[in-house]
C-alpha cells in the first residue's frame, strides 16, 4: 500500500483552478519530487497533503486512512517551509524536542529523539546554540531536524534550498539524502530546480498549470519525456525545441525547419502527407562535425565552463541552438559550425498538443 495517495485532487480559488484532477502516489520510504515553475500548483498540492487547504474535490490517503477532512495535527505529517523558521528564543535542542513534547512525549524521550536526529544531521555540536548563532546551513538543517524529530509518517519539504548559495545547496542536498537513508521517512519535495529534482528524487512528478504531466524516475524523464513541456523542464541547458514539417519519404521521416533539412527513422505511426512536429535535441546530443553535417549554422557566442563549452548557434531557426561540447573544442564566435547527432537522440512531439511521438528503438 502506498504511503501517500492522491485521487482526483482538484483545488479552486474563486475562478482560478490551482490544481486539476491530480492522481499520484508515493511508496513507503520514497522521495517524490514535485517539479514545476512558479504558479504551477506544486506548493498548493503540498498544502492539500498537509491539510492546510481543503480540496475542492478528490481524496487524500495516508496509508489506509482517508485524511481528506482531517486537520493538519491529526495527519502525522511534518512540513518544512522555504524560510526554515525556528523559534528564535529556543536552542536547537529545544526546537527539535518541541513538537514531540507538544504531542505528549516525555521530556526524556523527546531529548533522546532530538539527540538522535541531531546526530543524523550533523547538528550535535550546535544543540545548545540559538538560531541567531547558527550559519545558514545549520539553520536549514535544524529546521529539517525539527520536522524529522517528531517521526512523521510523511515529510513535506517546500523549496527547502531556495535563496541559498550553490555550494551550500549541494551540501544540504547531500545531508537530506543521508538523513533520509538513516530515518527512512517518506518524503514529498517541492522545487522549481531541475538539478535538485534529478539529484534527490526517486521519482519526479512534473507539474504544469495545476496538472501532473508525467511521473517517472529521473532517468526516464530525461530519456523519454512524454510532453514537450517535460522535455524543457528536465536538463540544463534545456532541450532545444523547434517546429518542423515532417514528411515520410522512402521509409524515412524527412524534416524541414526553416533552411534546415534532415532525415530520421520513421515512427511506426507515420502516415502519408506532411505533419507539423516539434523536434527536440538536447545540447549535449549535438556535436560538432565535418561539413556539411545534419544541421548547419554560425556560432554567436562561446562560453568556456571549465569541464565543457557552451556554444550558442544561429541555425536560421526561431531560437538559437545551444550546443554542449568538450572543454577544448575549437569553437569561436562568428565561425561556421556543422552539427551532427544520433537518430536515437532526436525527440519528436506533436506540434498541436506537445505530446511525444514514439519512434523506433535504435
Amino acid at each position: 500500500m502506498p504511503s501517500l495517495a492522491l485521487r482526483g485532487i482538484t483545488k479552486r480559488f474563486g475562478a482560478i483552478w490551482a490544481v486539476r484532477q491530480v492522481d499520484c502516489a508515493a511508496a513507503d520510504g520514497e522521495l517524490l519530487v514535485l517539479l514545476g515553475p512558479s504558479g504551477s500548483g506544486k506548493s498548493t498540492l503540498l498544502m492539500l497533503i498537509a491539510g492546510l487547504h481543503a480540496p475542492t474535490s478528490g481524496r487524500v490517503f495516508l496509508g489506509d486512512r482517508d485524511v481528506t477532512r482531517l486537520p493538519p495535527h491529526a495527519r502525522n505529517v511534518a512540513m518544512m517551509f522555504q524560510d526554515a523558521a525556528l523559534y528564535p528564543h529556543m536552542t536547537v535542542r529545544a526546537n527539535l524536542a518541541f513538537g514531540l513534547e507538544a504531542r505528549g512525549a516525555s521530556r526524556r524521550d523527546a531529548a533522546q529523539r532530538a539527540a538522535d536526529t541531531a546526530a543524523a544531521l550533523d547538528l550535535a555540536a550546535v544543540l545548545d546554540r540559538r538560531p541567531g548563532e547558527l550559519s545558514g546551513g545549520e539553520r536549514r538543517r535544524a529546521a529539517l531536524g525539527r520536522a524529522l524529530a517528531a517521526a512523521p509518517g510523511l515529510l513535506l519539504l517546500d523549496e527547502p534550498l531556495s535563496h541559498i548559495d550553490p555550494a551550500l545547496q549541494l551540501r544540504i542536498r547531500e545531508e537530506i539524502l543521508a538523513a533520509r537513508r538513516a530515518l527512512g521517512v517518506t518524503t514529498v519535495y517541492v522545487t522549481h530546480d531541475h538539478a535538485e529534482a534529478m539529484a534527490l528524487g526517486d521519482r519526479i512528478a512534473v507539474i504544469h498549470d495545476g496538472r501532473v504531466l508525467q511521473i517517472a524516475t529521473p532517468a526516464s524523464l530525461y530519456a523519454a519525456p512524454c510532453h514537450a513541456l517535460v522535455a524543457r523542464a528536465v536538463g540544463s541547458p534545456p532541450m532545444n525545441l523547434f517546429a518542423a514539417a515532417a514528411t515520410l519519404v522512402s521509409g524515412c521521416l524527412e524534416l524541414r525547419a526553416a533552411r534546415q533539412k534532415f532525415a530520421l527513422s520513421a515512427p511506426p505511426c507515420a502516415g502519408t502527407g506532411t505533419a507539423e512536429v516539434l523536434v527536440g535535441l538536447r545540447p549535449e546530443a549535438l556535436r560538432p562535425a565535418p561539413a556539411p553535417g545534419r544541421i548547419r549554422g554560425r556560432i554567436l557566442r562561446v562560453q568556456r565552463l571549465g569541464r565543457e563549452t557552451l556554444a550558442t548557434v544561429d541555425a536560421g531557426l526561431p531560437e538559437p541552438l545551444r550546443v554542449l561540447a568538450a572543454a577544448d573544442a575549437a569553437l569561436a564566435a562568428g565561425a561556421p559550425l556543422a552539427l551532427d547527432f544520433k537518430d536515437a537522440d532526436a525527440h519528436l512531439f506533436d506540434a498541436a498538443d506537445g505530446r511525444r511521438i514514439a519512434r523506433p528503438a535504435s
